[in-house]
């Protein structure tokens, strides 16, 4: 291929000028090759560049560039993943976290719902992220402190977004490990969801119950 005769040229040629091989490739890639071969190009490309931070700009378009040719290729993924992050361009990397998901499972896909979570907020997709989190929590399941950590941010963005039955489905989940002030406002606003939203008064007077019970405690505490 165009990429493989470049490489096997001597130190003198252009294999020795990071520089000249790269626009050399590029020339490559522009030639009517096969999507494949075009894919493979922009990724050398993107491994010249990306050995100096003075052309990582560079880099990045080369890897976008293969992307286009190669839209799955993991390694691609991963790499845009990182210059993604670094360069804090959440529109961008959601795209990229969600094309990973396609070929992720269990407790590495939870992770990727996890991050485009968190994506979504910055870019006030709330909707999008309630429902990322719905996935990272069910995805999580075999990484039980990681699915804990992560479940006040899943009920918030249920609030947010007015997942209403997923917001009490996880909000009774926090419960059994909330504290204090946390504790208080998760119970406040289920009696008040399940009261008045979800027409369900028994179960919102059970949370009701829960919270007189809890501030009552708190208050003779506090008068010790």
């Amino acid at each position: 291929t165009a990429s493989t005769s470049l490489r096997r040229r001597g130190p003198t040629g252009q294999a020795g000028n990071a520089d000249a091989q790269e626009h050399a490739l590029a020339r490559a890639a522009s030639l009517p090759i096969d999507r494949a071969s075009c894919a493979a190009l922009h990724r050398e490309r993107a491994a010249l560049l990306e050995a100096s931070p003075a052309t990582r700009g560079r880099a990045l378009a080369a890897l976008e560039a293969a992307r286009v040719y190669d839209p799955s290729h993991p390694d691609v993924l991963e790499r845009l993943d990182r210059r993604y992050s670094e360069a804090d361009r959440s529109r961008d990397l959601i795209g990229v976290l969600e094309a990973r998901m396609l070929h992720a499972r269990g407790v590495a896909l939870g992770e990727l719902q996890r991050r485009a979570a968190g994506c979504a907020e910055a870019l006030g997709e709330e909707t999008l992220a309630a429902e990322l989190w719905r996935g990272a929590v069910a995805n999580l399941q075999g990484a039980p402190e990681r699915r804990t950590a992560i479940l006040p941010h899943a009920v918030d963005a249920q609030r947010r977004a007015m997942c209403l039955d997923a917001f009490v489905e996880f909000a009774e989940e926090e419960l059994t490990v909330a504290t204090g002030a946390r504790r208080v406002s998760l119970l406040r606003d289920l009696a008040h969801i399940l009261r008045d939203a979800l027409g369900q008064p028994a179960r919102a007077l059970v949370h009701l119950r829960a919270l007189v019970s809890d501030t009552a405690s708190d208050a003779c505490d506090r008068s010790e």
